[in-house]
């Protein structure tokens, strides 16, 4: 091989070399991978998490060994190219910086023989041999299948992340749906007596409780355990969300009851008026019972109802 391929060729290495370089520094700079080089974040995984991560990271120190290794042999290739000067006209050289780019001559995976395994002649030390092409290749192998890897748990991060905002959006509702509940409870049982339930304050405080320590866990790493908890409380404050709305409703359905008894029976004593029927002792009798009850507190709101109901029946019948 001629210099000028040899120029061409280690021109060609560089690049790519500088290509790696950045990618591997991307790579690095990760954050799955910032927080997952810590022992003791990954030591805090489920187990198939954590063989997947620590795979990743041996992966990744992996790739930083064999980058050192075509760095080291780029620069040997480099230093012979400046011995060889501007024309290089040194064959020998010409061959040695060929063998560096092409042969395979880096060794990788170098392990010791035990004695007991060795022949007289057998090497102390066996491994791979590899081209500069061949390492490149099972350095984008490992490139790729790191980065799936962290790319995989950054995103279930992310999720995770978005699914805790979520979190903390519905407890605010849930608070504030609570104190509304309160309220219209407290007037509900004022006008209308005690009747249903109300969402134990209790429940709320333990979701509280319960989703801080979810976020302090996730901020320790434990994103596995955070997910999996995470769905479970979702579901019990979905819960509590609706058995606090159903609160509310009934409660709002009390007081509406009362307000629609007393326009109603305004109604039908105006249409008793109408049907000259206004002076019937009985429909006096009825009314005057039923406005006591409707416009007292608290009103049982069961027994007005039925009032007004008699009411008009006695009103649609034919008898004065």
């Amino acid at each position: 091989m001629n210099f000028d391929r040899i120029d061409k060729l280690l021109n060609e290495w560089q690049q790519k070399a500088a290509m790696v370089s950045q990618n591997l520094l991307e790579l690095h700079d990760m954050s799955a991978y910032q927080r997952l080089s810590d022992i003791q974040v990954r030591e805090q995984l489920p187990n198939p998490i954590q063989q997947q991560a620590n795979g990743a990271i041996e992966q990744v120190d992996r790739l930083f060994e064999y980058f050192e290794l075509l760095r080291d042999a780029l620069e040997q290739a480099k230093d012979l190219r400046k011995q060889a000067g501007i024309f290089g006209a040194d064959n020998l050289l010409s061959k040695k910086i060929e063998n560096l780019l092409t042969s395979e001559w880096i060794a990788i995976n170098q392990q010791q023989v035990p004695l007991a395994r060795r022949s007289l002649v057998s090497p102390l030390v066996v491994g791979e041999m590899l081209s500069l092409d061949r390492l490149l290749e099972i350095m984008t192998s490992l490139f790729q299948a790191a980065v799936a890897t962290f790319t995989e748990i950054e995103q279930a991060e992310q999720n995770v992340a978005q699914n805790l905002q979520i979190a903390r959006h519905s407890l605010q509702e849930i608070q504030a749906l609570h104190l509304i509940t309160s309220t219209i409870y407290q007037e509900a049982t004022e006008k209308c007596g005690a009747s249903g339930q109300l969402t134990e304050l209790a429940e709320i405080v333990t979701l509280a409780d319960w989703l801080k320590n979810l976020e302090t866990k996730f901020s320790q790493g434990s994103i596995q355990t955070v997910m999996i908890a995470l769905q479970n409380w979702l579901v019990k404050a979905d819960q509590v969300r609706q058995a606090t709305q159903d609160a509310l409703d009934y409660q709002r359905g009390r007081l509406q009851l009362r307000l629609e008894l007393r326009g109603r029976l305004l109604a039908l004593k105006s249409k008793a008026v109408a049907k000259s029927r206004s002076e019937d002792p009985i429909l006096i009798d009825i009314a005057q019972q039923a406005e006591v009850l409707l416009y007292r507190r608290p009103t049982p709101i069961d027994v007005a109802a039925d009032l007004v109901v008699q009411y008009e029946r006695r009103l649609n019948s034919d008898s004065e």
